[in-house]
């Protein structure tokens, strides 16, 4: 795991890692475990979660998580531009906070029973 401190050129170093990791997975499953584990570690956070878009929907569903129960792989479901999933995907830029506001992820945490995050 690389910590805080870490200089751009390790994490560089990790990112790579885990993008040989993900391309040499026997399948779509086994990448997207890869995926969220390896980054959540990286990164250091308590969740790390990758959406599959539905356009005919317009939702975003959880593929994969790691940090949250494996239950709502599949079953939690986000509209277009709704809590912070939503609008990190409408906008297609990275999103920074310290910590999520509960009410602009009303929805998400409803259908998760989870508390909010920092």
């Amino acid at each position: 795991m690389i910590g805080t401190g870490s200089t751009i050129d390790q994490r560089l170093a990790a990112l790579s890692r885990i993008v040989r990791e993900v391309d040499s997975a026997p399948d779509l499953n086994a990448a997207l475990e890869i995926l969220v584990s390896s980054t959540r570690a990286l990164m250091m956070a308590d969740v790390c979660t990758v959406y599959f878009t539905e356009d005919d929907d317009r939702r975003h569903v959880i593929a994969a998580t790691d940090g949250l129960s494996s239950r709502h792989v599949g079953q939690v479901r986000i509209g277009f531009g709704e809590g912070v999933a939503g609008q990190i995907a409408a906008s297609r830029r990275p999103l920074n906070l310290e910590e999520i506001p509960a009410d602009l992820d009303h929805g998400f945490l409803s259908q998760t029973g989870e508390s909010s995050f920092s």
